[in-house]
C-alpha cells in the first residue's frame, strides 16, 4: 500500500458524507481542493486502492493521457489522521470542484429527463474515458450517478469521473472492493462479489446513468415516449435501441469493451442526427452545485 506523508491540511466546509466517507473542502498551495476522510479506520484501504490506481494513471505511457487524465481527480497528497484514518487530498484534473455537478444533481433539476442530444455529449465524456482505462489495464467497477461529474459551461462540455475507490486491474481479475449502497440493482449480474468486474461492466453501469439521464428506467431501459419525439425530424429510436441491447444478455457479447460500444454509439448517433453539433447545456438559474 503506498507511503503516507505527514503533511497537514485543515479541513473546511463539509461537501458530502458518502457510504464511507466524508468529504471537505481545503486548501493545497492556493489549490481549491476535496479533503477525503475514510470514516471507519478498517476501510483505510479504499483509499489505498484510489491513491495507487490515480498515481498510475496519471503518469500513464498510453496515449491520449494529457487529455484523458483531466477527466479524473489528481490526487495532491495521501496522508492520514491521528487515529489512523486514511486520508486522500484531491484536486480536479480541470478547473475545480465547485465548477461541477453530479449526474445525481442534474437528475434533481431535470426529473422529466433531457433532451437526447444532451444525453449523447454525456455519455460519450464518460465513454471516451472508460475507453482509455481499459486501455490501460483498469475497470472503474462504480460508474453510477454520484460519481459522474460535468462541467455545465456554456462553452465547453467538460466532465470528471470521481471516486476511485473500487477501481481494479482487469490482469489481476480483482473482485470489487467495495459497492455503493442503494444501487445494488445497477450493478452487472455477477459483479457483486461472484466474479472480478470486466470492461463491459463499466459499460452497461454508464448506459444506466444514460438511461435515466433520457428520463427512463435504468433498470429496464424502458423510455418515455417524450425522448422519442424531441425532434419530430429525428428517428433516435436506432440509438435507443443500442442502449437498450446492452441491458441484456445478447448485447454484451457484441461488446466486449467500451472502445466497441463506443464506436458503433457515434456511429448510430451520426445516422441519426448528423455531424457532430455543440449544444450548450445550462443549469437552472439559482441552482447550487457542489
Amino acid at each position: 500500500m503506498p507511503e503516507r506523508s505527514q503533511r497537514v491540511f485543515h479541513a473546511g466546509r463539509l461537501v458530502s458524507r458518502g457510504d464511507y466517507c466524508d468529504y471537505f473542502e481545503t486548501d493545497a498551495d492556493g489549490v481549491p481542493c476535496i479533503l477525503k476522510v475514510v470514516s471507519h479506520r478498517d476501510d483505510s484501504d479504499l483509499l489505498d486502492i484510489e491513491a495507487e490506481i490515480l498515481r498510475e494513471l496519471w503518469v500513464s505511457p498510453v496515449k491520449g493521457a494529457e487529455h484523458f487524465t483531466k477527466y479524473l481527480p489528481r490526487l495532491v497528497a495521501g496522508t492520514q489522521l491521528s487515529d489512523g484514518r486514511a486520508v486522500n487530498v484531491l484536486a480536479s484534473g480541470h478547473g475545480v470542484f465547485s465548477d461541477f455537478v453530479s449526474l445525481e444533481e442534474i437528475y434533481q433539476a431535470f426529473p422529466n429527463g433531457l433532451s437526447p442530444r444532451h444525453m449523447v455529449w454525456m455519455a460519450n465524456r464518460m465513454f471516451e474515458i472508460l475507453s482509455w482505462l481499459q486501455r490501460n489495464g483498469v475497470v472503474h467497477g462504480g460508474v453510477l450517478p454520484m460519481h459522474i461529474m460535468y462541467w455545465p459551461d456554456i462553452y465547453s462540455h467538460g466532465g470528471m469521473l470521481w471516486n476511485w475507490c473500487q477501481a481494479t486491474r482487469i490482469a489481476k481479475r480483482q473482485k470489487l472492493p467495495v459497492k455503493v449502497a442503494g444501487y445494488e440493482a445497477w450493478y452487472p449480474s455477477g459483479m457483486l462479489g461472484e466474479r472480478p468486474p470486466m470492461p463491459a461492466d463499466d459499460t452497461i453501469m454508464l448506459v444506466r446513468c444514460m438511461i435515466k439521464v433520457l428520463g427512463g428506467d435504468p433498470l429496464t431501459g424502458e423510455l418515455p415516449d417524450r425522448a422519442y419525439n424531441d425532434e419530430p425530424d429525428k428517428d433516435p429510436k436506432p440509438l435507443f435501441e443500442l442502449l437498450q441491447s446492452v441491458l441484456t444478455k445478447t448485447g454484451i457479447p457484441r461488446f466486449p469493451n467500451t472502445d466497441d460500444f463506443r464506436r458503433e454509439f457515434n456511429r448510430m448517433t451520426k445516422q441519426v442526427y448528423g455531424p457532430k453539433k455543440f449544444i450548450p447545456f445550462t443549469m437552472p438559474a439559482g441552482f447550487r452545485g457542489r
